[in-house]
């Protein structure tokens, strides 16, 4: 309809132009006229944006996080639970450390087991189904370390597996030989000591 207005406007208007001899009366009409036109022109495009159908915003599409990476999610999950081991490891061993009479060792024994957790990482076995009290167990083992893991408290432990606990805390048997690819004990191990006494776990 407002379409159909201007165009009977421009009519008018046209109308109005072709006069030879213009009247003042002729140009007041003539911009009354062109003034609705106008006015009839800026309601329809109003109209024409409100009416509009505009497509619903896009929402971000969620892309797992292996893809970029270039994983299935099987290989991500794995990764992710090798990562996860290996911060056990480091954990455990720090806990043990801390507890270990000889404190001029300390320094020496946490270099010597970021060595041996690299050694391990490169050799894929935390990314293996060797258990981690096995592993744990023999790193300590390579390093002259006699753990009391009944003596950590349940702050050491609060991160670490129900089941890996229990395996340490019962007493894991070695294997004589190592697993393929582990790493070699440092050469200048200290002998072990006898273990410190059990307080806050039990």
């Amino acid at each position: 309809m407002l379409q159909r207005l201007a165009e009977l406007g421009m009519t008018m208007a046209e109308r109005l132009a072709e006069n030879p001899e213009p009247t003042d009366a002729a140009a007041l009409q003539f911009a009354r006229v062109a003034k609705a036109i106008r006015q009839a022109l800026a309601l329809e495009a109003q109209f024409a944006g409100a009416l509009e159908v505009r497509p619903p915003s896009a929402r971000p599409i969620r892309v797992p996080p292996w893809e970029p990476l270039g994983l299935s999610q099987a290989e991500y999950e794995a990764e992710d639970a090798a990562v996860e081991r290996l911060g056990d490891a480091e954990r455990l061993m720090d806990r043990i450390i801390d507890r270990d009479p000889r404190e001029r060792l300390h320094d020496q024994f946490r270099a010597d087991v970021y060595d041996a957790i690299e050694g391990v990482e490169e050799a894929g076995l935390f990314a293996s189904d060797l258990p981690l009290s096995q592993i744990v167990t023999r790193i300590a083992s390579d390093l002259g370390l006699e753990p009391d893991w009944h003596g950590l408290s349940e702050a050491d432990w609060a991160y670490t597996d129900h089941r890996i606990r229990a395996d340490l805390k019962a007493g894991v048997v070695l294997a004589e030989e190592p697993p393929p690819g582990w790493p070699a004990p440092p050469r200048d191990r200290p002998p072990p000591v006898a273990r410190a006494a059990r307080p806050p776990d039990g």
